[in-house]
């Protein structure tokens, strides 16, 4: 509501993991109680679940810091949080190593990133960033 009142026109808010956390779930349940107080509020909050912790979370986050001072706008900062985090639990079947390092090094500025892929149980991918 503070942000409402401030004129804001869009918040993004990225919870960690929903399945590990209730973090998710209390920022839905935040909107939803927002805009039954607020019916004709004109503001947009995202509310993304990174479906992740540490670095897988809070690299994009950063990115997308930067891209909010950049003057980006908001629901491409949305779709770049999105694929960032749908990245991190890509499917083994549907990604190479190759494409994941291209991915991967594209959120970096000055060093290329080694990506070491970790295959574990269910065909899910693990992935460890390294400055090189």
């Amino acid at each position: 509501e503070y942000y409402y009142k401030k004129g804001v026109e869009d918040i993004i808010i990225v919870t960690i993991n929903g399945s590990g956390s209730a973090t998710y779930n209390a920022a839905i349940m935040a909107k939803d109680m927002f805009f039954e107080e607020n019916p004709d509020a004109k503001i947009h909050i995202h509310i993304i679940d990174s479906q992740c912790y540490s670095i897988g979370y809070g690299y994009p986050v950063m990115v997308a810091d930067e891209m909010v001072e950049n003057g980006v706008d908001a629901q491409e900062i949305v779709d770049f949080l999105i694929d960032s985090f749908e990245l991190s639990t890509l499917n083994s079947r549907s990604a190479s190593t190759t494409y994941l390092t291209r991915k991967f090094a594209s959120f970096k500025r000055q060093k290329q990133p080694i990506v070491r892929p970790h295959y574990c149980n269910q065909g899910m991918i693990h992935i460890t960033l390294e400055n090189s």
